[in-house]
């Protein structure tokens, strides 16, 4: 290092800070990319023949999912009343003894016929976001992933 000047200093500097900007960018969009794969999952499972488990693996989620944030899944959510009216009917036509619902703006947990730890939003993007999140991390944890 003694040979470098001050130049080279800058310029690897330059280079580094140029290196993480372009990874951070790139894992935002494959934050993204994931997020609207996670989004779609009940239009997708509506208009095809796989499971759950099958979407939510090839969205890349249980790879990423600590990238994946209520904040990811608002921004992906908003503007598209389509994708939470479909997990709005997603919930409601879930038939199983426990699992998360989403109901307007609550969200909680059922199990054993008595709803726990109901959750209220202030509005219904940031409800359908937290019921996602918590859905599709219990169908992670399920299928074993």
């Amino acid at each position: 290092m003694s040979g470098d000047t001050n130049e080279d200093v800058l310029s690897e500097a330059k280079e580094a800070k140029e290196a993480k900007e372009a990874k951070e960018a790139k894992e935002a969009k494959e934050a993204n990319d994931i997020a609207i794969a996670v989004c779609r999952m009940p239009l997708d499972f509506q208009n095809g023949d796989q499971t759950p488990s099958e979407l939510l693996r090839r969205s890349g989620y249980v790879a990423r999912r600590s990238g994946i944030t209520a904040e990811t899944l608002v921004d992906c959510l908003s503007g598209h009343p389509d994708m939470i009216r479909a997990w709005t009917t997603w919930s409601g036509d879930k038939r199983a003894d426990k699992g998360w619902y989403l109901e307007g703006l609550v969200v909680g947990y059922y199990e054993g016929g008595v709803r726990h730890t109901p959750m209220t939003f202030d509005d219904r993007i940031r409800a359908c976001a937290e019921f996602v999140l918590r859905e599709v991390e219990s169908i992670a944890e399920a299928s074993g992933s």
